[in-house]
């Protein structure tokens, strides 16, 4: 039961690595390029 456990959260770094990671890092972008438009704009 262990094994599977520790199985389990290995695979879940990795999907949040590969998947959660850049989603964050693309918001983050996304949010700073409206602030920067948005302060241009004013």
């Amino acid at each position: 039961m262990a094994i599977d456990v520790n199985a389990g959260i290995n695979a879940a770094k990795k999907s949040f690595l590969t998947i959660g990671l850049p989603m964050v890092v693309g918001a983050f972008v996304v949010a700073f390029v409206m602030a920067i438009i948005a302060g241009k704009s004013e």
